[in-house]
């Protein structure tokens, strides 16, 4: 769904191009190599993905990189303080269990 939804964003850039995608997602290639998928999800992605770049005209080319390895996933695993923020409630109640054995 994601790819369908950035393809969608750039169409006005892409159309009559070629497109390198770099996904972390072997089941995406091998599906889209199958043209086709078992799972209903995945099914409905490459659905969505051929919707948006076959009006575009796209020579669409998927590369597997590893999820270590995928620029575009660096800001989901960055760790926000107020992400690991504690209720003081919570705090209170852990540091009355744990307080002494750290």
């Amino acid at each position: 769904m994601a790819l369908a939804n950035v393809l969608s964003s750039v169409k006005g850039s892409i159309r009559d191009s070629r497109v390198d995608v770099f996904v972390d997602s072997q089941a995406l290639i091998s599906a889209c190599e199958r043209q086709g998928s078992r799972s209903p999800a995945l099914f409905r992605a490459l659905k969505q993905v051929f919707v948006v770049s076959s009006p575009l005209n796209v020579d669409l080319r998927l590369f597997y990189i590893p999820s270590a390895d995928n620029i575009a996933d660096l800001p989901s695993r960055r760790i926000l303080r107020q992400d690991v923020m504690l209720s003081s409630p919570l705090w209170d109640s852990l540091q009355s269990v744990f307080d002494g054995l750290i």
